[in-house]
């Protein structure tokens, strides 16, 4: 599978079937600018915006946008599609790169689920942006904040 190919499919994982449901992400410390521009991304798709442009601003690769607002237009509506998860976190940062994690809570109804994922971010002219994305599946641990 080539990597567009794969980013799009472990965003469509991870995204296309986003939610926001009460307690996911606690309040508490301002997060910081990478993983602010995911939650605001889970909270854009939580909405379940058909919009492509609204999504172009966290993506290098304005396709990545379009198919995500392709998904989440062919969703069934109604149907929780998707575990909680925590407040996004940095687990490793450099002056223009980032990796952001969300960790899925409540996961034995989502079997099939990943326990978490990472995205990896760059910073592209003043804002940050997704490049990839990862799951960590099983028993794997995800990486710590930093």
């Amino acid at each position: 599978m080539s990597r567009p190919a794969r980013f799009v499919a472990a965003l469509s994982l991870a995204l296309a079937t986003v939610i926001i449901s009460g307690g996911c992400v606690g309040k508490g410390e301002p997060l910081d600018p990478p993983a602010q521009a995911i939650q605001s991304l889970l909270e854009l798709r939580a909405e379940r915006s058909t919009d492509a442009s609204a999504y172009a601003e966290f993506f290098a690769e304005p396709d990545v946008a379009v198919e995500l607002a392709r998904a989440t237009a062919e969703e069934t509506a109604g149907v929780d599609p998707m575990p909680d998860w925590d407040a996004p976190y940095v687990s490793a940062e450099s002056s223009s790169a980032a990796d952001v994690v969300i960790v899925w809570r409540d996961l034995d109804d989502w079997p099939d689920w990943p326990v978490a994922t990472v995205f990896q971010m760059r910073l592209v002219d003043g804002r940050w942006v997704a490049i990839d994305a990862e799951a960590v599946e099983g028993t794997a641990t995800p990486p710590p904040p930093r």
